[in-house]
């Protein structure tokens, strides 16, 4: 189940031109004049929750290892076979934690940006056409206060931009309403 918690600002509003456009990392440097308002980084539940598969398979490689450990005479391969797998899944659990780590979403008196990932792929939208603000709440989310937080121009048009995994999106929704109504232009 997910709950949506829907704010717009400017509900009969034209119909906005312009999308959210991937730029490179100097082209989304922050310009002169440009005030960062807030800085936000995705919960670190985002590496549970995007790994939780792989969470689960470290954990059943954890389990063989040790009853390979309590058995004692088990075949080399399949020790080696556990090892490959547990080799595999440190590697893909440290690519999601690497990930986490060099996410982050960025408000500025004229923006919103979304830095992804180690590439540093960005992707932002004029903080102006942010007039649709949508909170979604995953079940598992709401008790520990985790949402994504989605951005539009208007309400019949695609998101423009979706922070994931925001800790206490209300309150992060709440500086960009504030932004918008102090900066947008």
């Amino acid at each position: 189940m997910t709950i949506v918690e829907t704010h717009n600002e400017d509900q009969h509003s034209s119909a906005a031109t312009g999308c959210a456009d991937v730029v490179t990392p100097r082209a989304a440097a922050i310009g002169d004049g440009e005030t960062v308002l807030l800085v936000a980084r995705p919960s670190p539940v985002m590496i549970v929750h995007l790994g939780r598969r792989w969470c689960a398979a470290a954990l059943a490689v954890v389990g063989l290892s040790i009853i390979a450990g309590i058995l004692g005479d088990v075949p080399i391969d399949i020790r080696h076979g556990i090892a490959v797998c547990a080799l595999i899944l440190l590697v893909r659990i440290s690519w999601r934690v690497i990930e986490w780590s060099n996410t982050m979403y960025v408000l500025t008196d004229r923006r919103l940006v979304h830095c992804k990932g180690p590439r540093a792929r960005m992707v932002d939208m004029p903080l102006r056409l942010a007039s649709l603000i949508e909170i979604e709440f995953p079940a598992w989310g709401r008790p520990i206060r985790v949402g994504s937080i989605g951005f539009r121009a208007v309400r019949d048009e695609p998101e423009r931009l979706r922070w994931t995994h925001v800790s206490k999106p209300q309150e992060v929704r709440r500086a960009v309403l504030d932004a918008r109504s102090r900066y947008g232009r």
